[in-house]
């Protein structure tokens, strides 16, 4: 599992950031999705690079919860 820390120094989990295909498959959805719900503000991501997002590690946990429960 890849991880991206948004401070080089700091492994805090609230700092912690997982690619779009990775939170796409955390959450159980496609990356079109994930892509979605960054556009919609529904998660919270960083751009990393020109065509590659980054989404804080604790929005797909907290998403995740959320679909879970709505089951």
């Amino acid at each position: 599992m890849t991880t991206i820390p948004i401070l080089p120094q700091c492994n805090h989990p609230a700092t912690e950031m997982v690619r779009v295909h990775l939170a796409a498959r955390m959450i159980g959805c496609s990356t079109r999705t994930v892509r979605r719900m960054i556009q919609e503000g529904r998660l919270t991501a960083l751009r990393i690079g020109r065509r590659s997002w980054a989404v804080l590690r604790s929005e797909v946990e907290r998403f995740r919860i959320q679909k879970e429960m709505s089951c």
